[in-house]
């Protein structure tokens, strides 16, 4: 189960989220969503992603293309670009990260957003990680925002 912010005041739950790894290069997801969104109305929504992977030595590159389909008539494309480095410290692993995702709607607003931004996790076993983003958040309409996220990930099966 995952809990989120999708905008300024936007907020979705995402229940399952179901995961292939194809192969150790490429990862392909599915999760149902449900986001309120500002002004009352609920949007659900199915969540699909691709995401590419590669190891240049110690840095991890992933490129992940996701696509939203809504209730809403709507279908939304993001891609995220997100470089990840470990860094040890005491015995544990932190993982720095740089990413930047741009966000495109389509038969809308075309490119109407960009983030970018820089984070740190830790993972606690093989079932928890938390993890912390600072965002720079730029939309077409909008004064760009700056956002901190903290993310607690369980894996439960």
């Amino acid at each position: 189960m995952s809990i989120g912010v999708h905008g300024r005041t936007d907020a979705g739950l995402g229940i399952v989220e179901a995961r292939a790894m194809v192969s150790s290069h490429l990862q392909l997801t599915a999760a149902p969503t449900i986001v309120a969104i500002e002004g009352g109305e609920t949007e659900q929504q199915l969540r699909t992603a691709a995401t590419l992977l590669l190891d240049l030595g110690a840095i991890r590159i992933d490129d992940r293309n996701l696509w939203v389909f809504s209730d809403a008539g709507a279908t939304r494309y993001r891609n995220r670009i997100r470089l990840t480095h470990p860094v040890s410290l005491d015995g544990h692993v932190m993982r720095v990260q740089l990413l930047d995702e741009a966000f495109y709607e389509n038969g809308g607003r075309g490119w109407f957003r960009n983030l970018f931004g820089a984070g740190l996790g830790f993972d606690f076993g093989r079932s928890v990680s938390v993890d912390a983003y600072w965002l720079r958040q730029d939309d077409d309409d909008a004064r760009p925002t700056s956002l901190l996220i903290l993310m607690l990930t369980a894996h439960l099966l």
